[in-house]
């Protein structure tokens, strides 16, 4: 048995944890999502590039959706899986984590899954691997995020590996280890935004989870409580011992950071930091009357930390404009990868956006959580202006996307199969998750 210990509780909880099924059926609709954006950028020329570097250094068990005749090893499969699924950025966050947790998840499960695992197994491992995420996330301090760390990548793996240990069925023992080892590689930078850097995050920390299960499976020592201690990674990110343990242990499975956070799911490629100022720039471009002389975007000091780009190049670096995003919006523009691919910039966008202007409004001190409350204010050249505000955005958890909108993101994934799609994650639940495989290596990206 484990020797009592930070990690070792916490494995202890993760282990024991038992999702209900309003729990499970959260994450099957993410796991519709997370395939559904996976299958969109199946076709993009850096996903087949890494398919087929894990294809060519041989390999069996491992698959990535989008490649029916690929072959692959399991941790190649995690890595290219992960980094395919975050490749467009349209796959679903987590507030509580601050980074992208299904992209992380879901392909090291799917690499991990053993022939006779259930699919309501799976799904109950991702539930479990969320909240490991959200609470590791939460553990860290409040300047995590901006000292340019991005959570993606440094609780990922830990998260990751966890729950693929518990879907393996080790002994916690094995679990902790797991743990230990994934944290040996552990980060992500936010200075990556916009650059195919930031998906590779996503793979490369399903990769270290699928690897960390084997290798601690093999026996292969790590230290016995990697949280704690003053080398531990708690202190490496100059977190709280006292604080971080209550947060890490408490209530552990009371409740889910899935149902209770929820997630954001997108319809577009670009960052959701920009979803509440997108929206606004909506509302105005249904009326506009020509062209903006100047566009204020006001929102909450932070709101904007992920949009690190003002005057962006490509767009691969629109996806992490405000400035950019808000000029595409206000000019009718597709927001695509069209404007949001790998090739340049738009130039009518690019010169619009400089003349949108970021300004900070402070929230109540009634305000709880994180606020997204966000006006986007228009002047035109005869001295009018007009604005519009979006409180509570579109595609989070306070406002979901609705079945049609759904609907059109599967559809445009897997085109005629969007059936089929829909149908096999609707049985995940209900049947050995290798016939799930089986139904979904046969989908092919529309436009591959």
């Amino acid at each position: 048995m484990i020797r009592s210990s930070l990690t070792g509780d916490l494995v202890a909880r993760a282990l024991a944890a038992r999702p209900g099924p309003d729990a499970r059926a959260a994450a099957s609709a993410a796991l519709d999502d997370l395939l559904t954006s996976s299958l969109l950028a199946a076709g993009e020329p850096a996903a087949r590039a890494l398919v087929a570097d894990g294809t060519a250094a041989g390999g069996a068990g491992g698959w990535v959706i989008g490649h029916p005749d690929a072959a692959l090893t399991p941790p190649a499969a995690a890595l290219a899986g992960g980094f395919q699924a975050h490749l467009l950025d349209i796959d679903d966050t987590s507030e509580a984590v601050r980074g992208h947790p299904s992209a992380v998840l879901f392909p090291a499960l799917f690499a991990v899954a053993g022939p006779d695992v259930a699919g309501a197994d799976l799904l109950d491992a991702y539930v479990v691997g969320l909240e490991v995420m959200a609470r590791l996330a939460r553990a860290l301090p409040s300047d995590h995020y901006a000292r340019g760390w991005h959570q993606t990548g440094t609780v990922g793996g830990l998260a990751a590996a966890l729950a693929g240990a518990r879907l393996a069925d080790t002994d916690a023992q094995t679990a902790a280890r797991a743990m230990a080892i994934a944290a040996q590689s552990s980060a992500a930078l936010r200075v990556q935004f916009g650059t195919e850097a930031k998906p590779l995050a996503a793979g490369l920390a399903a990769r270290s989870a699928v690897d960390a299960v084997r290798w601690a499976a093999a026996g292969l020592s790590a230290a016995p409580d990697v949280l704690a201690g003053p080398a531990g990674w708690l202190a490496v990110h100059r977190a709280d011992r006292d604080a971080a343990t209550a947060t890490l242990l408490d209530g552990f499975g009371d409740s889910w950071s899935l149902l209770t956070d929820g997630l954001w799911v997108k319809d577009g490629p670009y960052c959701s930091a920009a979803m509440a100022p997108v929206q606004a720039a909506r509302q105005l471009a249904r009326t506009r009357r020509g062209a903006p002389e100047r566009v204020v975007v006001r929102l909450r000091p932070g709101a904007d930390m992920a949009l690190i780009h003002r005057v962006p190049a490509t767009g691969e670096q629109g996806r992490f404009s405000l400035e950019y995003l808000v000029a595409l919006t206000l000019l009718d523009a597709p927001l695509d990868l069209s404007t949001l691919g790998t090739g340049p910039a738009r130039p009518d966008a690019v010169a619009l956006a400089q003349q949108v202007i970021r300004e900070e409004v402070p929230a109540s001190p009634l305000s709880v959580g994180r606020d997204r409350w966000t006006e986007v204010v228009v002047h035109y050249p005869d001295g009018d202006t007009a604005s519009a505000t979006v409180t509570v955005p579109l595609g989070s958890p306070g406002r979901p996307l609705d079945d049609r909108a759904r609907s059109l993101k599967r559809r445009a994934a897997a085109g005629p199969d969007a059936e089929l799609l829909e149908a096999s994650v609707a049985q995940a639940g209900n049947r050995p998750w290798s016939a799930t495989v089986d139904a979904l290596r046969r989908l092919r990206p529309p436009n591959p």
